[in-house]
């Protein structure tokens, strides 16, 4: 009898060890969850506050009187491109379900390098400013005229590496270089 009492004591404490194993491992996952989330949560900020600079800052500027009709227009189109970014930023949260149920499709799309360069520059360009830094491009020729990529993500990417090198960048400039590799068909930022 008692060696069977100790049997099951036994098999009870094994199968305590592995809940109490369980447990701890759940709690670790609970942490790293959180610390994802807060961490996604802090990109996300980052990401959502250079389109709505460039849309306070032009939207500012077009207060000015002594704007040309150019300049407002320009303006204007600064803030509507800010706006589509920041409606791109919101779809990409809202994307966050399909990457958890590993259905994000990455999308493929012929698109204008320089375009894309503009835009970014555009919208990097009140935040620069306002740190009194400058900006510019380091071409390394030669660029192809479209790449085939995704845009959304190429343009969050890009706006990030631009948003990391203001913040840490005190006095001078922040220059992007553009390169593309002939042999592999890359562009390299």
């Amino acid at each position: 009898i008692l060696s069977s009492l100790f049997r099951k004591l036994e098999i009870q404490n094994l199968k305590l060890e592995s809940q109490t194993k369980e447990l701890a491992e759940i709690k670790d996952s609970a942490i790293s969850a959180n610390q994802a989330k807060s961490a996604f949560l802090a990109n996300m900020s980052h990401e959502i506050r250079t389109p709505l600079t460039a849309i306070v800052g032009f939207s500012e500027s077009l207060l000015l009187s002594d704007q040309s009709n150019e300049d407002r227009t320009a303006a204007i189109n600064t803030i509507i491109r800010s706006g589509n970014h920041l409606m791109h930023l919101i779809n990409g949260i809202l994307d966050l379900s399909k990457i958890e149920a590993n259905k994000l499709e990455i999308e493929h799309i012929d698109m204008s390098l320089l375009d894309l360069l503009v835009e970014i520059e555009t919208l990097v360009h009140m935040q620069v400013k306002l740190k009194g830094l400058a900006f510019k491009f380091d071409y390394q020729f030669p660029l192809p005229k479209n790449i085939n990529s995704d845009p959304v993500r190429v343009r969050q990417i890009l706006i990030n590496l631009c948003n990391n090198a203001i913040k840490f960048t005190d006095v001078g400039f922040i220059r992007l270089k553009v390169n593309y590799d002939l042999n592999d068909k890359t562009v390299s930022f």
